[in-house]
């Protein structure tokens, strides 16, 4: 299954396609399309719900992309820019604590989340965990936390040949967790 892009479209353009598509209540703002074909509405103020399965955000430990967001003096996170500010810092995966969310939900996409929001991670083994979102990755990927983060979730790191993935010292098997994110 491969993963679309978000696609922008006029408020006209929308609402012809919805009438096409048999869509009786009238949606604003940003939307998703499921798999079986129904919209639901990504709500522009309330909270916004995920589920995937718990990844780790190694970009900066294996010096890829940097994050989207830069700390300040006080450790918020804010909307990165080059060069680098004085006085504001990168983030760094195996120190800084922070979520990834969905590029789709970015506000620079159309979406309501900005770099700082904060997010609930929610794994298999319940110990919930609240976070600054500090990158954005893949379209419709939720659960991806940084190094630091994974120890916070009382989890362990397991490198394999394919890269680190949480563990919780027994399988090997995907963890599952659900994801809050508060615009």
């Amino acid at each position: 299954m491969s993963a679309l892009s978000p696609l922008s479209v006029g408020n006209s353009v929308f609402t012809s396609v919805l009438k096409i598509l048999g869509q009786d209540q009238s949606l604003a703002g940003v939307v998703e399309l499921s798999p079986n074909g129904t919209f639901r509405q990504i709500p522009s103020g309330g909270p916004t719900n995920g589920h995937g399965i718990l990844a780790i955000d190694g970009r900066l430990r294996h010096h890829q992309d940097r994050t989207s967001a830069m700390k300040d003096a006080f450790e918020k996170f804010v909307q990165r820019r080059d060069p680098l500010p004085h006085g504001y810092q990168e983030l760094n995966a195996d120190q800084d604590r922070y979520g990834v969310a969905p590029k789709n939900l970015a506000n620079v996409n159309g979406g309501p989340l900005r770099v700082g929001n904060r997010m609930d991670v929610d794994p298999a083994n319940h110990k919930k965990d609240q976070i600054q979102i500090g990158d954005f990755g893949p379209v419709n990927q939720h659960g991806e936390v940084s190094y630091a983060e994974i120890g916070s979730l009382a989890y362990q790191i397991k490198q394999t040949s394919h890269g680190p993935y949480p563990w919780d010292g027994n399988s090997s098997a995907d963890i599952p967790v659900d994801v809050t994110y508060y615009p």
